[in-house]
Parts: C-alpha cells; structure tokens; sequence
C-alpha cells in the first residue's frame, strides 16, 4: 500500500510515517459540538496540510533525524539516517531500540534519554557501516508525560572532515596574510610612504618596478601629496641605494647662482667663490640619486644646459674647461602641467621627454580615503613622540578628517593634527580642535552681534549645497546627492544666493 499523505509504502491502514505526528499530541480532544461537519473537515485538511509539511521538512533535512515513542519503538527515520546507518526504514520503523543494540547501534542516546527524562549526548558506533556518530537525543513532554524521543546525529567522519577543511582554510588564509605582509613590507618599509588605499598601491607597485632600472622617472601631482617620499622610495629599491640622494629644490634657486649650485665652480670662478671650488649637486649625487623637484620652475635658458648633461653624463664646472663625467640617476617632480608649458614656450620639449621615460602621477588625498586614517595615526604617533604627548583623536575628529577634501593633501592633513596636538587644552582631540575650512562650528566661534539662528542655518545650507555642486559638477547629481529633487535644489540654491547677496 502506498500513503496518499507522504508517499511512502505502508503495511496498515495508518501510516507510520504520518501517524508518527500524533505523538505530539496531548490526547484526544472532543471537537466543539456548534462546529458544522464541513468545518471539521475543514480543520482536518488544515492539519494534515500542516502535518505533510511539517513531515517533507523533516524528511528532507540534511542532519539525520529518528524519532521514537515514549516506550522507545521507532515512528520516524528521515533519508539522512538512512544513508549515514545503511538501514532501510522499513527494517526500522516499529521495531523498539532496545532490540537495535548490539545489531543497529553500539549503544543508544535515545534509551539515555528515556531513562533519565533528560537530554541525552553519547558517541555511538553504527554497526552496518562502522561510522562513529555523535547522536543528541531529546525528550518530548506532554504535562509530565513522555511522548517522544527525537534525536539528531553527527557523523563524526564529517566532523572530522570539516576540522580538517576549516584548519587547510586557515592554514592557506594564514599563508596569503602572510604573504601580503611580507609584500606591503617589501614595498614600504624603507620609505615614510603610508599605503592602504589601493591607487596609492597600484603607484608603489610602479615605483618599484622602475626601482630596478636606471631610467629617468617624472613624478606628477598636486602639491603635498608626498612627491619626495615616491622619490626617496624609487631610490630606497633600487641598485643605487647605499649611494648619495641628493634633493634640489629647482623654485628655490636664484637665478644667478643656479648654474654654479648644479654643475659647482673652479676656484676663483668669481668674485666671493670659495678659494677651493665647490662641486655642484650632480658631483655631489654621483654614483646615486639626484631628485630635482618644481623642475617646472627651473629656468629656460638653465633647462638646454640640463639637457647635455643627461645626454652626455658629464658636467662643466663654472670657470672650468674640462668636462667632469658623472653617474647619476635622475628624478623629477613637479605639480606643473609641463605640456602646457611646451606649447607656452616655456619648457623644452626635447628635456620632457628626457625626463619622462616613465612618469608616476601621485594621486590627491581625496582620491584615495582609505589613506586618511591611517596617515593621521601615523602623524599622531610621530607627533606624540616629539612634543612627548600622549593625545589621541575622537571618533567626531576622525569623522572629519575622512570627510574633508584636503586640497593641500598630505602636508595639510599634518599641520592641522599638529596644531591640534599642540593647541588642544585635553589629551583627547575633538572634531573642535581640528583647524579645518568648513568645519561647522568654525565659522562663527561666537555669537556675532545682529547674527540671526536663520542665517547661520541658510549660511550652513548654502555651504553643503555648494560642496555637492563643487563635487558632483551638476546640478542634477547634486541633488541625488543630497535627496532632493533637482528642482527643488536649482530653486533652493538662488534663492540662497539671492538673500546672501551671493552672485554666480
């Protein structure tokens, strides 16, 4: 016979495999006299629909599950426990377990459970298969009656197989941290370069690839973005290393003096040059690095001179007539647009692309966030450390750090956490202590005579409104931006302007 409710072959009129819910019974109930036969048959259909489902969720769960009565005989083996204990349910169903040990099972949690009305935990070894499992059996009360003992059975096989697969995880988890380390280590180590975000990575990973070689690298970026540090890293990798970096700032340099500075004088070269002559930075970098930073700045007419040098690797000294050869590796920077310059006449082609073999663009503090954080820890550290402080940042000042813009980048990010370090009354630094353009509270430290709570709010508005504008660069995305619709912004935003006297 097969059961119309589950589907599976019984010998009865009653099913076991269905009938097997009714333990959770209490006892017979008499239905309500007022309620009609078709809403009894109602009630009926809702519980064996309640009964089927409940029965397909045991069915098909992927722990092995068996039930029994509160006498201990079987009412319910789910295909799990069919396939971890290599008995067919038609072998089990029915038959009580005190019969199945010693043949089924080395020993019972359920007959535990049974014995001591508790749950029950035991290691168990199923005889067919040999499996050791670590069933958990349950009693089930109605009132102070057992009705049913349901347990649960762990293979300790796939335990086991699961230890080791979650130790082989950790072990390649462990292995690919380490490796990381050992790479971010490798990469910054010998620089003051902070790297957590991933363009700042994807730069250092070029610096270091050009570290190898003896070509000419020109570093561009906004202005404090760390452009010496990219340097001193390049020089730090590569085969030059153990020999001289020599740092010229090309801005700083008088004109008149910036030829004798570079290539270095013969004695009596002029009037006031040291009696001995003096070696110019490329004599003073031989063999090493030589980092001409602001190259943008450097003079035109200086700009051909540099340019036979790096041809022909040799120096004139000022007053001299014998070339000096030199071996130096050369790096610029600059936060010109030296192209635009070319077409201005004012930089010389032929020296861009001397300088440019390969370029490294630094890229702004705003494009890569995830720096902030841990630059202003770093920054703190070395602060704390010199003034012998021991201060640390709020939540609401590191808030603020990472939703600045930092136009002046880096070196901004430092002065402002310097004076915060040094100007702050308590150890702990507060968002207030921080010097940063834009700051809500910044604007007005006190009231202001004549200053109404409805112009500070429209003054604040306008602020937020505009630095959406300023970064989204429409009007459209700004408004998505803040929620509103682009409407309602366009129409917000003048009539701002307007009542600040504001004209665009």
């Amino acid at each position: 016979m097969i059961c119309n409710e589950c589907g599976h072959k019984n010998t009865g009129y009653d099913c076991l495999e269905c009938s097997w819910l009714s333990a959770w019974e209490d006892g017979p109930e008499e239905s309500p006299e007022w309620l009609s036969r078709q809403e009894l048959e109602e009630e009926l259909a809702c519980s064996r629909s309640i009964a089927r489902r409940l029965n397909r969720i045991v069915e098909y769960s992927s722990n092995p599950l068996f039930a029994t009565d509160g006498e201990g005989s079987i009412i319910k083996v789910n295909a799990a426990y069919e396939k971890i204990s290599g008995f067919d349910r038609g072998e089990l169903l029915g038959r009580n377990v005190k019969d199945l040990v010693g043949v089924l099972m080395s020993q019972s949690s359920t007959l535990a459970a049974i014995q001591t009305k508790e749950k029950a935990v035991l290691e168990q070894k199923l005889l067919r298969k040999g499996r050791i499992g670590v069933p958990t059996s349950v009693p089930v009360f109605a009132g102070n009656d057992l009705k049913m003992v349901v347990s649960s059975n762990w293979d300790i096989d796939e335990i086991e197989s699961l230890k080791s697969s979650l130790e082989r995880e950790k072990r390649k988890s462990k292995k690919y941290l380490s490796e990381l380390e050992r790479l971010r280590e490798e990469l910054l180590s010998p620089t003051d370069i902070i790297a957590k975000d991933k363009s700042t990575m994807d730069v250092l990973h070029r610096a270091r690839k050009v570290g190898g070689v003896d070509s000419s690298v020109l570093i561009t970026g906004e202005t404090g973005t760390g452009k010496e540090e990219f340097a001193k890293y390049i020089h730090s990798v590569s085969g030059r290393r153990q020999k001289p970096f020599v740092r010229v700032n090309c801005g700083a340099i008088a004109q008149s003096i910036i030829e004798s500075e570079f290539f270095g004088y013969e004695k009596g070269a002029f009037t006031g040059a040291n009696p001995g002559g003096k070696k110019g930075f490329f004599e003073t970098a031989d063999n090493g690095t030589i980092f001409l930073d602001e190259i943008g700045e450097l003079p035109y007419d200086m700009q051909a001179k540099l340019l036979r040098v790096l041809q022909e690797q040799e120096i004139l000294r000022v007053g001299g007539s014998r070339p000096v050869k030199v071996n130096v590796r050369v790096i610029s920077a600059t936060n010109r647009d030296l192209r635009q310059m070319i077409q201005e006449k004012r930089f010389r082609e032929d020296l861009f692309y001397r300088l440019s073999v390969v370029t490294l663009e630094i890229p702004p503090l705003r494009d890569r966030p995830n720096d902030i954080l841990p630059l202003a820890m770093y920054f703190m550290d070395q602060l704390n450390r010199r003034y012998k402080m021991k201060k640390t940042l709020s939540r609401d000042a590191y808030k603020l750090l990472k939703e600045y813009l930092w136009p002046g980048n880096v070196r901004e990010l430092k002065n402002v956490l310097e004076e915060a370090v040094i100007m702050s009354e308590s150890d702990r630094i507060a968002g207030r202590d921080l010097e940063i353009p834009g700051r809500p509270d910044l604007e007005r430290s006190s009231l202001d005579e004549g200053v109404t709570l409805e112009q500070v709010m429209d003054e604040t508005e306008y602020r937020y409104m505009r630095q959406a504008l300023d970064e989204c660069k429409s009007m459209r995305k700004a408004a998505l931006r803040l929620g509103v619709p682009p409407t309602t912004y366009a129409r917000r935003l003048k009539t701002l302007e307007r009542k600040m006297g504001i004209r665009q």
